[in-house]
């Protein structure tokens, strides 16, 4: 059974990050406008930061009927550099409603198990990236998170600095309504491969969680697909 989902190619990161911020914009706008409010987890890096200025800019979108949570936090202060947060709400702007991963608490499984409570039992999109060794979110290959049934995990083994991090887990990203996957690079090319190749495990590519989903990808990331 091919479980692979739609593969969309730009020619440039900004086709690719163009073409996922309308496809985001069509589905959040799709959403409230069925069901009164949008629910939507998203991930950090420097690939999505385009895609939510585009988002941002919209007019499409009923921003106060769209509740955003996150994919993964470091487990820094939400003026940190390397927060997500931090970039996600310069990017977006002050209006959005944005749930913060507290990863600054000191008692990071109580700040896990407290995000866990705040979630939605389904997420309306979950949108993702995938770095060159095939981790998505904060679950990275190999590593126990992957195996776990908890909706937010702390996990203080990543092989990526900062070492600890929030992240959504496994069973969440899985049971999306939607899932979208953004990713651009010569440097993902071969694990693009292998995230949509049937024959991969999740434990080996966690992005083969993202498998059903729509995938947002630049010509440099295909050269190994």
């Amino acid at each position: 059974m091919r479980d692979l989902g739609e593969l969309r190619v730009g020619k440039t990161p900004s086709d690719a990050q163009e073409a996922c911020a309308a496809f985001l914009e069509n589905a959040l706008a799709d959403v409230v406008g069925r069901h009164g409010r949008a629910t939507i987890a998203v991930s950090g890096g420097s690939t999505p930061r385009p895609t939510y200025a585009r988002l941002a800019a919209s007019t499409r979108i009923h921003w106060p009927s769209v509740d955003v949570f996150f994919a993964d936090e470091r487990c820094v202060a939400p003026t940190h550099d390397d927060s997500n947060y931090r970039m996600v709400r310069a990017a977006l702007g002050p209006h959005v409603n944005v749930v913060r991963m507290e990863g600054e608490r000191k008692d990071r499984e109580s700040a896990a198990r407290d995000y866990e409570e705040l979630l939605p039992k389904r997420f309306d999109i979950v949108l993702l990236g995938m770095g060159p060794d095939g981790h998505t979110a904060s679950l990275f290959p190999h590593k126990a998170a992957l195996r776990s049934s908890r909706r937010v995990l702390f996990v203080n083994d990543s092989p990526k600095p900062p070492p600890e991090r929030l992240t959504l887990g496994p069973e969440v990203v899985k049971a999306a309504d939607r899932i979208v996957m953004l990713v651009t690079g010569a440097d993902k090319a071969q694990m693009l491969a292998r995230a949509r190749d049937e024959a991969t495990e999740v434990e080996d590519v966690p992005a083969r969680l993202a498998r059903r989903g729509v995938w947002f990808v630049d010509e440099a990331a295909t050269k190994g697909d």
